[in-house]
């Protein structure tokens, strides 16, 4: 199996800034904030055609860098979805964590509350403030 020949995209010094597959996207971005998705096609290692348009490598760079525009490597969608599915899991995992600590703090509390016994009014007063301040119960 023949493996896909790889778009570089450049400064316009000749620095490489990211490389894509032949068929992959890149995002254009305007100085206003606009974003714009270009398909990339691989011509030769210096020619590319983004969108409908052919352009040497450095001639494409010079043309973003006088517009004020910037470019970079497209997220494919399938990677967003999967980010996402990663960032929700992750979420959810540190939420039952708190849920934990929450649940033995409040254990704790309990346990403090009933051997403050011999403690004064305004004593057990205060402490249950700033329990009451620190979410604990």
């Amino acid at each position: 199996m023949e493996e896909k020949k790889r778009i570089r995209f450049i400064d316009s010094h000749y620095h490489t800034l990211f490389t894509i597959a032949d068929g992959e996207s890149i995002e254009i971005i305007s100085p206003d904030g606009k974003r714009k998705e270009q398909v990339c096609t691989y011509l030769d290692g210096y020619h590319t055609k983004v969108g409908g348009n052919v352009f040497h490598i450095c001639e494409f760079a010079e043309i973003m860098e006088a517009n004020g525009k910037s470019y970079c490597p497209a997220r494919s969608r399938e990677k967003e979805v999967e980010e996402r599915k990663e960032s929700a899991h992750q979420k959810q995992k540190t939420g039952s964590i708190r849920m934990e600590r929450s649940r033995d703090l409040k254990q704790s509390f309990f346990w403090i509350t009933a051997r403050l016994e011999n403690m004064t009014g305004s004593m057990y007063q205060r402490f249950l403030r700033i329990l009451s301040c620190r979410n604990i119960f």
